[in-house]
């Protein structure tokens, strides 16, 4: 109360130097453009000649820039309910809980901060599938005002429900390195980086996007025989499973003899039985001449047998 009308309004920051051209605009207010400061509580006294202020101790708190480096997880599934944590370059959330929201492409979301850097929110489920910006924001002083930094934001994810169907080959050896493919829907909706194929309790390994409908990967190694189902999840942590195909890993099996091992009709192919250990009962079998790429159908006939059609080969083991 009492502002002049005469006179040039400044503002002077705390104990410092800090000044600031002011307006007035009656004898109860003024506006003031402050300068660049330091975070945290400041008094703000104002002159009208630069020498004489204003000692009411009224304080003003200066917080550091909302500015977003990072979100993780970077995707997340459509139904919404998912909890991302945003990542600040500096300090700048140590001074701005008050009021702290997410905001995803303008829809906001109460934050919680868990320190200097790291905020949290839900991911609301009114986000439609795409790519969204997302930022922190701060309530203003002025009902409906919100304060953020708009150069300072980052990107996630929200992707379609992901399903799987089958996985080809469906069956592994223990060891792994088996490339599968596996089909489903809402593949191309995530981010490739994102996606990963989970082989029940045997691990996990990274997708390479084929289309909408199909990933491949390869199998893990596996400490024991026996099913497992396989998912397409985003993330390790394997929190967001999609319904999954039936996968087996085997016992490698190991081929003992061929009979018979020396036939006139060699050149002119015709019918051997292999004989061995650990041949599955599932799968479809066939076999592999040398290092050629002819390859012979077989059917099986037992765990220690199958019988192989062999193609035209030129002579010699």
């Amino acid at each position: 109360a009492g502002f002049p009308r005469s006179g040039t309004p400044m503002a002077r920051l705390g104990s410092d130097d800090d000044t600031a051209a002011c307006v007035g605009m009656s004898a109860q207010a003024v506006v003031c453009d402050l300068p660049a400061h330091k975070s945290g509580n400041v008094t703000l006294e104002v002159s009208w000649n630069g020498q004489d202020y204003t000692s009411s101790g009224i304080q003003f708190r200066y917080t550091s820039v909302l500015a977003v480096s990072m979100v993780e997880p970077s995707a997340v599934l459509a139904q919404g309910g998912a909890t991302v944590t945003l990542l600040s370059g500096s300090d700048g959330l140590a001074s701005a809980a008050d009021g702290l929201h997410c905001d995803f492409s303008g829809t906001r979301a109460t934050a919680v901060r868990l320190d200097a850097r790291r905020a949290t929110c839900t991911v609301p489920s009114s986000l439609s599938v795409g790519k969204h910006s997302v930022g922190l924001v701060r309530r203003g002083a002025v009902e409906g005002d919100w304060l953020s930094d708009s150069d300072g934001r980052a990107w996630v994810t929200v992707v379609s429900e992901l399903s799987v169907v089958s996985a080809v080959p469906s069956t592994s050896v223990l060891s792994g390195g088996t490339l599968v493919t596996i089909t489903g829907s809402g593949f191309s909706s995530a981010p490739a980086e994102d996606l990963v194929c989970h082989f029940g309790g045997a691990g996990a390994s990274s997708a390479e996007v084929l289309s909408d409908t199909a990933v491949r990967c390869l199998a893990p190694a596996a400490g024991a025989a026996g099913a497992r189902v396989t998912s397409v999840t985003l993330g390790l942590d394997g929190n967001n499973d999609s319904p999954g195909a039936l996968f087996e890993y085997l016992t490698t099996p190991t081929v003992t003899g061929v009979h018979p091992g020396e036939a006139a009709y060699a050149s002119a192919g015709g019918s051997v039985t292999v004989t061995g250990a650990g041949f599955p009962r599932s799968g479809t079998p066939m076999a592999r001449l040398g290092s050629d790429d002819d390859t012979a159908a077989c059917v099986g006939m037992s765990a220690q047998a199958v019988v192989c059609d062999l193609p035209a080969h030129k002579s010699g083991n």
